[in-house]
């Protein structure tokens, strides 16, 4: 049984009747019961309702714990550690955390430790050896030291949280030392009270995903080091037996296979334990055939707590609990508001069923007629207009006129077919128009009982079966472009231009992505346009503190932009004093704005600002994308200039159609006109290489139809960014101090960057 924290001993860590009836509950069923982390000293812990073994007095309770586990058979094991810099302050008096290097954990909120004195690290080896004796004495079979989850071990191994310079930190095997200094003590500890038998395992965690960071080849070579000192086995600490690598995820191998590739002679002696995900008989079989020696099982034994007598009768184990079972199981309720995801109302869901199987049986009818309801889109009212026989639906008519064009169109096109086609309301919604289809069936749902429907009944009836196809499209073409928004549009209409073939993949619904949610405006310095505008109150102002900008504060490289605008503005300010009235624009101003517009202190205290060759691309060839659209049908409006949401400068160029909307449909259909193939619904998914070079890419469609598409030219990757990715969002993160999970952002659901990543 793996050791997991249930938060339930008293406030000074000692061992509750709580804490004992769940693992007497839990014994005698696995061959050895880890016991959840016990801390090793007062300021420890890294939870409220630690276990501790810091004192004596803690000797007597850890004593009936030992026997209620070992009283039916199963061996008792007890893990020990001390958070570290994971410690928090409010579970440790209020005291600052310690740690190997005064460096911060990379999460919210996180506290910078003091840094551990020479002393103070040989009074914690020291803890730890007491922390051994005080388990022998209390009858515990073995100990688990505890070396993962970021606590004061890894700390000390990690090369980020570990900077010192002296025999305790610096290069991989300075940084070794302290865990093996444990180690080496809880050994002592037990030769001295003459335990041959005493178990002593290592928990570890195979990387770190900070830089720098513990990777896997470091792992090994601390694994190295311990086995060479003598121990009884390893454990892995990972959500999933099956884990590869969280620092490159494109290597798919198993950490597992990694490990044995890479065990030394010392490794290879010592038994290694896997756990994470091992729910059934099978997923253990599994394990065991990957290569581990032994499988730890932890949610299992929550609540099926003779999980391994089930698995080796060959009997299905439970995953969740019921909501009634709290008792029976003895869950402490600290643990059992914290796995409130594994449980269930079994008697709520019986109820539900019943209900929807009565519902299913409900004979529908309706009014003959026409029936005008509401649902709510992104603008407001959405009106839907239902035609019905006496028991079909025979027309459903929306009125999209007031939502914005292009974002939610295959939802007013798709939802009322399907419901037509079905005769249901139990229809799935578009992805990317999630809103807007809700808002179709909603208005629909209320036509229903208008009509003297049952619209609850037609919610719960079920759909045919959509028939998955097993369907290979090979198809071979000059150019493949990934992603249907306005940068795969022009992508592949330039390819057009130039005499190549395409086709083009979009994952969504409908092409467009982020660009018809924009307001369609574009960047772009246009001076002879813009100079038949007069300047407004501030812009001469503006202007001169830009040209007052010590040079100083401007980088290297755009100095000599920087000197061309200053003479550029000294001429503009002899027309403004010779009474000329005109606003101003070049391409320079452009590219100095963007650079000190994006100039600013990172969360290192780094100075950074914009790359100078991608702004300088940017801003002087902008005017060419407006000439480009121009060319394709895309009428501006040159009748006012104005500055965009969140742009620095009167410049945008507006098209006379507002929102991007405008660019996408153009460019759509002229796509299609010269030839373009645009397959929607169809996710890509792996790239096509030979001998380096991307020669074609993979591709799904919603229906289960394959696509392999090989390519004379290549692929063009227009995937988009991951505005709509919080994970990547904080992964990437160096400016802001805090992203919430939580964010909301108005960028098309399809910003996830699954291009990034799988590229």
């Amino acid at each position: 049984m793996a050791p997991m924290t249930i938060q339930s001993a008293f406030f000074d860590g000692g061992v509750t009747q709580e804490m004992i009836d769940y693992y007497a509950a839990r014994s005698g069923d696995a061959g050895a019961v880890i016991v959840e982390s016990a801390f090793v000293e007062n300021y420890g812990r890294a939870f409220p309702g630690a276990l501790g073994i810091n004192t004596d007095s803690k000797i007597a309770g850890l004593k009936k714990l030992a026997s209620a586990i070992k009283e039916k058979g199963s061996k008792a094991i007890l893990q020990i550690y001390h958070a570290g810099r994971m410690a928090n302050g409010e579970y440790n008096g209020g005291h600052q955390p310690i740690s190997a290097s005064p460096v911060a954990a990379l999460r919210d909120n996180a506290e910078t430790p003091l840094e551990m004195t020479k002393e103070q690290i040989g009074f914690m080896i020291e803890a730890f050896a007491n922390a051994v004796h005080r388990a022998i004495v209390a009858g515990f079979d073995g100990v688990e030291i505890h070396g993962a989850n970021t606590y004061i071990l890894q700390q000390f191994f990690s090369p980020h949280s570990n900077r010192r310079n002296d025999k305790w930190g610096g290069d991989i095997e300075k940084r070794t030392t302290f865990p093996l200094a444990v180690l080496n003590e809880a050994k002592r500890v037990a030769a001295d009270h003459q335990r041959d038998d005493f178990i002593i395992g290592y928990r570890f965690s195979p990387e770190e995903i900070e830089e720098p960071g513990i990777r896997f080849e470091d792992t090994m070579y601390l694994l190295d080091k311990l086995a060479a000192s003598g121990l009884d086995y390893f454990h892995f600490s990972m959500g999933n037996y099956t884990r590869n690598s969280i620092v490159n995820p494109e290597d798919k191998e198993l950490l597992i296979r990694k490990y044995h590739a890479l065990k030394s002679d010392n490794v290879a002696k010592i038994p290694v334990i896997g756990v994470g995900g091992i729910a059934q008989r099978s997923d253990a079989d599994q394990a065991l055939a990957q290569g581990y020696d032994m499988v730890s099982v932890g949610k299992g034994f929550l609540v099926e707590p003779t999980w391994a007598t089930k698995a080796i009768n060959g009997e299905e184990c439970a995953e969740f609990a019921d909501i009634e079972q709290q008792h029976q199981l003895k869950i402490p309720t600290p643990l059992w508001e914290i796995m409130d995801y594994m449980i269930v109302d079994s008697k709520a869901e019986a109820l539900k069923h019943q209900r929807i199987k009565e519902l299913q049986n409900v004979e529908i009818s309706f009014e003959p007629g026409e029936y005008t309801a509401y649902g709510y889109g992104h603008n407001g009212k959405l009106p839907v207009t239902v035609t019905f026989s006496d028991d079909k639906i025979l027309d459903i008519i929306v009125d999209s006129s007031k939502e914005s064009d292009g974002i939610a169109n295959p939802a007013f096109e798709r939802i009322p077919q399907q419901i037509m086609e079905g005769q249901t309301l139990n229809i799935d919604v578009i992805s990317g128009a999630t809103v807007s289809s809700q808002a179709v069936i909603d208005g629909v749902s209320d036509a229903v009982d208008l009509a003297g429907g049952n619209s609850e009944a037609l919610r719960c009836k079920a759909r045919e079966a959509v028939e998955w196809s097993k369907e290979v499209i090979e198809k071979a073409v000059d150019v493949v472009v990934v992603g249907g928004g306005g940068a795969g549009l022009s992508a592949a209409l330039t390819a057009l231009d130039n005499g190549k073939s395409v086709i083009l993949l979009e994952k969504f619904p409908a092409v467009g992505g982020n660009t018809v949610r924009t307001g369609g405006w574009v960047n772009a310095a246009e001076p002879k346009w813009v100079k038949d505008f007069p300047a407004i109150a501030g812009e001469v102002d503006y202007l001169k503190a830009i040209a007052d900008t010590p040079e100083s504060d401007i980088a290297e490289e755009y100095l000599a932009d920087f000197r061309t605008l200053k003479d550029q503005l000294a001429n503009y300010f002899l027309d403004t004093e010779s009474g000329k009235n005109y606003l101003f624009d070049s391409v320079e101003l452009h590219l100095i704005q963007t650079y000190l517009g994006g100039k600013r202190t990172n969360l290192d205290g780094e100075s950074i600002h914009g790359q100078y060759d991608l702004v300088q691309t940017l801003t002087s060839r902008a005017m060419e994308s407006i000439d480009w659209l121009t060319e394709k049908g895309i009428d501006f409006n040159r009748g006012m200039v104005d500055i965009a949401v969140g742009a620095l400068w009167r410049r945008a160029h507006k098209p006379n159609r507002p929102k991007g909307v405008e660019f996408v449909e153009k460019l759509q259909k002229q796509v299609i006109a010269q030839g373009g193939h645009i397959i929607t619904d169809a996710r890509a998914e792996e790239l096509i290489v030979d001998d380096g070079k991307v020669v074609g890419i993979k591709a799904t469609h919603s229906d289960g139809t394959k696509y392999v598409l090989t390519t004379n030219c290549g692929v063009v990757l227009a995937s988009g960014g991951f505005g709509a990715n919080t994970k990547m969002l904080q992964k990437y993160n160096n400016y802001w101090n805090e992203i919430a999970d939580d964010i909301k952002t108005t960028n098309s659901p399809a910003l996830i960057g699954d291009g990034i990543e799988k590229r």
